[in-house]
């Protein structure tokens, strides 16, 4: 299992929260060989904008409905960078 990324809750905004993980999940997959590294994550900024973009792979999730009926979706680890 992967490391959880730490330090969200102490950004001001979820704009700073989400710039967070995304950089970290761009270095977790950076950390894998190259040969066998995916390129699902990219970032890139935009200097004379001020714009930062953000793009993602699609990310395993689990479904569960205990009794009660309510729907829990949760993200998994990411696999290649476990």
């Amino acid at each position: 299992m992967s490391a959880p990324v730490t330090g969200l809750e102490g950004l001001p905004t979820a704009e700073a929260q989400l710039q967070k993980l995304m950089v970290a999940f761009q270095q977790k997959e950076l950390a894998v060989a190259a040969e066998i590294r995916p390129n699902n994550i990219t970032v890139n900024y935009d200097l004379e904008s001020l714009t930062a973009t953000f793009s993602a792979a699609n990310v395993p999730i689990t479904v569960t409905t205990p009794s009660n009926g309510d729907v829990t979706i949760t993200a998994t680890a990411y696999p290649s960078l476990s």
